[in-house]
């Protein structure tokens, strides 16, 4: 569960800095109604008028044409002649199927996320998580008996590990590993852009039996069918065994102190003795950034019981109370850092 929001620049007056904040959510609400409309998908063979787009998606033409210029104001939309609109290269990552797609994000942040962000009021009140005050359960068990919230949230975490592999890949040298498990892999789309990178490597995608069902088609599709294999269950409870390299990425900004030591310690019991852990995650780090890293936090704050951005300090205690000593944490950018650890002398 990530976002990301530039730093307002240092030179804006201050009312207009707040304007910027408190009206943050007219951006939003702007391209996930545009999204779900349909018109990005409507426009990628050419321009095409306001009122054209509102008779094919059952729209009302002047309120569509205040949304079309206002996204185009944005640099979502191209604006021509006629009323007539097009995509830019930046509203291309509004369509399903290219390459770095976020229609899946978009959707996901303006669906029951908005929702429960209405609710951080009460949950800072109260203590209490925002996601489960508005819907009566946690987020998780929320995702896994609702399909279309479920395989929206897997779309969108595909999304964003689609986004971030490249960074993550190039910034570490994954070829000292003879197996890796990504524990919580989800459809298995960083281990196998790991694995071809990697060809003397093999893995295994490690999640719920009914997330990793769609892991075999994307091994298939990135040629690591012969070095990957897919296998459910709960984390919790245990993880694959013996393999000397172990990953998960944005896994354990999901869980409080005492429920990521659960997963840690399963996986200190099993790593090999000369294994590394790799945890790809958000670290709130101090300067400019720290805006992105802290709202991160924030959202970690409404969507689940306990989950939370933390310090380099507090992932050395964590770490070490797993049995696990930090080596290292290396910035891959503003939202992902990959920190290294190594099973600590028992």
């Amino acid at each position: 569960m990530q976002a990301q929001l530039s730093a307002p620049p240092s030179q804006c007056h201050p009312f207009g800095m707040m304007m910027q904040y408190i009206t943050g959510y007219w951006v939003s609400q702007a391209i996930y109604t545009l999204t779900k409309l349909g018109v990005p998908e409507e426009l990628k063979n050419g321009p095409a008028s306001a009122e054209t787009l509102a008779e094919r998606l059952s729209a009302n033409p002047d309120f569509l044409y205040r949304l079309l210029r206002a996204s185009s104001a944005m640099g979502l939309l191209e604006a021509h002649d006629n009323r007539q609109f097009s995509l830019s290269p930046l509203g291309q990552l509004l369509r399903d199927n290219v390459p770095n797609s976020m229609r899946a994000i978009v959707l996901m942040m303006g669906e029951e996320h908005l929702t429960a962000w209405n609710r951080l009021l009460d949950g800072v009140q109260t203590g209490q998580t925002p996601f489960e005050m508005e819907f009566g359960t946690q987020c998780f068990d929320y995702l896994e008996k609702n399909q279309r919230a479920g395989d929206l949230f897997n779309a969108a975490m595909t999304s964003f590990v689609e986004n971030e592999v490249s960074q993550v890949t190039a910034a570490y040298d994954f070829g000292q590993f003879e197996q890796l498990v990504d524990v919580g892999g989800g459809h298995g789309r960083l281990l196998a852009s790991i694995l071809k990178q990697n060809p003397q490597l093999s893995g295994v995608v490690f999640d719920l039996p009914h997330v990793v069902n769609g892991a075999a088609a994307i091994f298939e599709q990135e040629g690591v069918s012969d070095r990957a294999k897919a296998e459910g269950g709960d984390f919790f409870q245990s993880v694959p065994a013996n393999a000397d390299g172990y990953i998960m990425s944005h896994i354990i900004h999901d869980w409080s102190d005492s429920k990521s030591l659960e997963i840690l310690k399963n996986i200190r019991q099993v790593i090999r003795p000369n294994g590394k852990l790799l945890l790809a995650e958000t670290v709130i780090l101090p300067g400019p950034n720290a805006i992105n890293s802290t709202l991160m936090d924030l959202n970690m704050l409404v969507m689940t019981p306990g989950g939370r951005e933390r310090t380099r300090a507090e992932y050395e205690a964590l770490l070490s109370q797993a049995g696990f000593s930090l080596v290292r944490i290396i910035p891959v950018s503003t939202m992902v850092s990959i920190i290294e650890a190594v099973p600590a002398a028992l």
